[in-house]
């Protein structure tokens, strides 16, 4: 059988970010994990997949909405960037 758990520590260095960035995003809900212990979380492919799919799907939103800009008509344009 795999193992399909990480450690906070191993999502860290994926996302190069500090284990203790990982946790804080999981306690604030934002990427789910499953506690082993008092102490300890392990995290699923699948929900870290997930979170990075939300993360990109909201910067690139937010990205758009910054290029947006209403014209006097009140009809919104879309400025493309080469």
């Amino acid at each position: 059988m795999t193992n399909n758990f990480m450690t906070s520590k191993q999502v860290a260095e994926l996302f190069k970010v500090t284990p203790q960035t990982v946790n804080a995003w999981a306690r604030s809900g934002a990427l789910r994990s499953v506690r082993v212990g008092p102490r300890t979380r392990r995290f699923l492919l699948p929900d870290l997949l997930d979170y990075l799919r939300d993360r990109v799907l909201e910067e690139n939103l937010d990205y758009l909405h910054s290029r947006v800009a209403e014209e006097s008509d009140g009809q919104a344009v879309v400025e493309v960037v080469d």
